[in-house]
C-alpha cells in the first residue's frame, strides 16, 4: 500500500515540546508569531506548533492553526532546511500564513 503523500509523515514531527526548545534560535516572522530553529545533521526536518489556550481559547480554532502551519511547511519540506522548528502564537496575526510561507 502506498502511502499518502498529502500528509505530513512521522518523520516529520516531534511529539514533546520541552523548555531547553525556547534556547534555540529565534526568528520573528510577524508580531505575535516566533519560530525557533535549531540545526542538525539529521536528514529529517521536523515541526512542532505551539498555540496557547490563553491565546485561542477554542480548541477548534487552534488545531486549525496547527494544520495550517504544518501544511505549509509540508508543501515546502523539499528545501533543504536540515533542522527542527518549533512554531509559537502569541497572538493570531491576520496574515501571518504569507508570511510563514515565505520563511519555510
Amino acid at each position: 500500500m502506498e502511502k499518502n503523500k498529502l500528509t505530513l509523515s512521522k518523520e516529520n514531527r516531534m511529539k514533546k515540546i520541552r523548555k531547553d526548545m525556547f534556547l534555540w534560535s529565534k526568528t520573528s516572522i510577524v508580531k505575535g508569531l516566533d519560530v525557533y530553529f535549531q540545526k542538525n545533521d539529521d536528514s529529517e526536518t521536523k515541526i512542532i506548533v505551539l498555540v496557547p489556550k490563553r491565546v485561542v481559547g477554542l480548541a477548534v480554532e487552534r488545531n486549525n492553526l496547527r494544520r495550517r502551519v504544518k501544511e505549509m511547511f509540508r508543501k515546502n519540506i523539499s528545501r533543504p532546511h536540515g533542522g527542527n522548528f518549533l512554531v509559537k502564537f502569541n497572538s493570531v496575526p491576520a496574515s501571518f500564513g504569507v508570511e510563514l510561507e515565505k520563511y519555510f
